[in-house]
């Protein structure tokens, strides 16, 4: 097997294990020898021809299914692979829109491996974020999981000449499945280790002055972002799906990748410091430079009036001008970069805080009509405040209905979800919510009203006997 196809979701960093393979001594596949068209030219054709979908919008497995391209199409591939003839080694190509077409390239060319590569769903959702991309969470897990659900179903079909790994791990450990490639080097032509994909702001904070290395890490890092994505995965049928490819796995991550809430939560704590610490430096920066272009454009200005003299020449500050406004765009860029990074994570912090613990459940209950007419029983004193008992709990009723009237639109949860759910039992044993009970056991007909001194007393007895035990 002298040429290898690499296929991978978009969120899977296929090209990373196309680079090191290339590393190993795999060529790259040059185009056609009629048609002059590379596997990409060829792939997009294909999919013209038979109307398929785009494998990035597909939210089912079923629209992924293999195209059954007639010998016209099939010879398209041919072409492709007499035009690497004349490769010696081991050559190959890789791209996501492969997957629908692995049943054409396993049917015309039996030299072909497949490695097929995956990573967690979690990381799909994370890619969606650094795009900005307006798409549900549900949306991109779909995909995820169509995507790699054909991927698995080729695997299975077909083992003898596939490989099934996880990208980092891949990229790590690349000996376990090269040695079942041959062809391949078995070292390096070179430093094999992959290059970290610069951030958009790695190298502007590196230079800024005063940012220290490890302020910088925490800005750059992303764990609450993963924990958060890690969540949402939870809920989705590609976690399963993800256990699968695990368990069926050539090469299966073998690293732990959950992220602990606790550790996410400092690490948000932390990075929010170095945002504001980095913003203030940033400021200060910028009113530093700000003082010196106005230094310069004064001393221009006067340059420009003092007329030149045989030992006095005109200096030129244009440059230094240029030099310094052009410093100034990008700090303004460092900024708006920075500010936005910051006010993404506080809206990540809201998320936690809604997802987190909840308290107040005393309160929830001391709200609630048995409680509020129970304590206007409580707080009757004299003869006049007994007669005047009815209109008292009519008036009670009245403010608990403008109550929740405002509240209308408030959501929480269950009081069983609060971490003080057993304050809310406690405040259940108070006169209060006992009388109030009686009340609202006895308002629901005449002959109960009748009966509600009578009642009211005997709880009122009952819970006094039982305060002495």
């Amino acid at each position: 097997m002298n040429r290898i196809a690499i296929v991978g979701h978009p969120s899977s960093d296929y090209m990373d294990v196309e680079a090191l393979l290339k590393k190993y001594g795999m060529a790259e596949a040059v185009p056609s020898r009629r048609e002059g068209m590379t596997v990409h030219d060829i792939e997009a054709s294909l999919f013209k021809a038979h109307n398929a979908i785009n494998v990035e919008q597909a939210q089912a497995e079923a629209e992924l299914c293999q195209l059954t391209p007639s010998d016209v199409w099939q010879e398209l591939a041919l072409d492709l692979l007499l035009g690497n003839i004349e490769q010696k080694g081991v050559w190959g190509w890789a791209s996501h829109n492969t997957l629908p077409l692995l049943n054409m390239w396993h049917k015309v060319d039996e030299q072909t491996a497949f490695l097929l590569v995956y990573q967690h769903p979690a990381t799909a959702l994370q890619n969606a974020l650094d795009r900005n991309e307006n798409i549900s969470p549900t949306e991109v897990l779909n995909n995820w999981a169509a995507y790699h659900g054909a991927l698995l179903a080729f695997y299975l079909r077909h083992p003898e000449r596939s490989f099934l790994v996880h990208t980092q791990q891949f990229l790590s450990k690349p000996q376990e499945v090269l040695k079942a490639l041959p062809g391949l080097s078995a070292k390096p032509t070179e430093d094999a280790i992959v290059a970290a994909k610069a951030r958009p702001l790695t190298a502007v904070l590196s230079s800024l002055e005063g940012c220290e290395q490890a302020e910088a890490a925490y800005i750059e890092a992303e764990p609450l972002a993963r924990l958060l994505s890690e969540q949402v995965v939870e809920k989705h049928a590609a976690l399963s799906l993800y256990e699968e490819l695990q368990a069926s796995a050539t090469q299966p991550d073998e690293i732990d990748g959950e992220i602990d809430r606790r550790d996410a939560w400092q690490h948000f704590r932390k990075q929010r410091a170095a945002l504001l610490n980095t913003l203030t430096k940033l400021q200060q920066t910028l009113e530093k430079e700000s003082a010196k272009n106005a230094t310069l454009k004064r001393e221009n200005e006067e340059l420009k009036k003092t007329p030149p003299t045989p030992t006095v020449a005109a200096v030129d500050t244009t440059e230094l001008q240029q030099e310094n406004s052009m410093l100034l765009e990008q700090l303004h860029v460092v900024q708006e970069e920075l500010e936005k990074l910051y006010s993404q994570a506080r809206k990540k912090a809201t998320v936690v805080s809604e997802s987190g613990p909840y308290y107040g459940a005393e309160q929830r209950i001391k709200r609630q009509l048995t409680y509020r007419l129970g304590a206007v029983v409580v707080n009757s004193h004299s003869v006049k405040d007994f007669v005047c008992l009815p209109l008292a709990l009519k008036r009670e009723y009245a403010a608990y209905q403008k109550d929740v009237k405002a509240r209308k639109g408030e959501k929480l949860p269950p009081i069983s979800q609060y971490a003080d759910a057993h304050k809310a039992e406690q405040v259940k044993r108070h006169l209060s919510y006992r009388l109030g009970q009686v009340i609202m056991d006895n308002a629901g007909s005449p002959m109960g009203w009748l009966k509600l001194p009578m009642a009211l007393s005997r709880e009122a007895k009952a819970f006094r006997k039982e305060r002495q035990r």
